[in-house]
């Protein structure tokens, strides 16, 4: 998992390169729970100046994925249920509702990017690469708003998901649920292609609530990586 990637490709700034490699080691798990960093080390690691490292650790704070305490150590943020419900709500309303209108007017071309994308994760699962799994899995929701002129809700579920993401990936480990995953964005893609707006809509609202059946299995397996209320 050591292998850096970017969820965004278009770097417009020294800042933006900072946020988003940081972010990205987050997410990954690479900066797990606890973690203590520093601006200078980080600085130092990425070779930046401290400036842009700075306000990245500030974007991050608002993202409740550092906790930056005057006099303390900055430590990457425990994954708090409290946030993953919060950003699961912000997913399911936006996502639903748009899958709604993208069954109604999905291209093919995006249909069959789409279909790749599942060749792709199945391809991930056999080599154990959950990091790319979990990219190739937000990608193929994202293609979702492609038709839909939805990109503001899409930058909004991409920005809002640190804590949601980071309980998707290890989750992910488990016996069977990459697989069950993977079958269900196969269903979604027969619900949409047979323009079956509603079908589409129920479908994807169970394939987001079925992560709550791994919540207790999670704790019990990474209990160190979780805020404890």
């Amino acid at each position: 998992m050591s292998e850096k990637r970017q969820y965004v490709v278009v770097v417009n700034s020294v800042r933006e390169q900072a946020y988003q490699t940081l972010r990205n080691e987050i997410v990954s798990m690479e900066l797990k729970p606890g973690t203590v960093i520093s601006t200078q080390d980080t600085a130092t690691r990425l070779n930046l100046s401290r400036t842009p490292v700075r306000e990245a650790f500030i974007q991050l704070q608002e993202e409740r994925l550092l906790e930056i305490s005057p006099q303390k150590a900055t430590v990457v943020s425990k994954i708090d249920f409290n946030r993953v419900y919060q950003e699961w709500f912000i997913r399911e309303a936006l996502e639903v509702e748009n899958m709604r209108a993208f069954a109604k007017r999905a291209s093919k071309k995006t249909l069959e990017t789409m279909k790749e994308m599942i060749t792709d994760q199945y391809a991930a699962l056999k080599t154990e690469d959950y990091v790319k799994f979990l990219e190739l899995d937000n990608c193929f929701h994202q293609m979702e708003f492609a038709d839909t002129n939805g990109e503001l809700a899409a930058s909004l579920i991409r920005k809002m998901n640190g804590h949601y993401d980071r309980l998707r990936l290890i989750t992910s480990k488990e016996e069977g649920r990459g697989d069950g995953i993977v079958k269900e964005h196969e269903q979604l893609i027969s619900c949409v292609s047979r323009n079956d707006a509603e079908g589409a809509a129920s479908l994807l609202k169970q394939h987001i609530h079925e992560l709550q059946s791994y919540q207790e299995i999670a704790l019990v397996r990474w209990p160190d990586y979780f805020v404890h209320n």
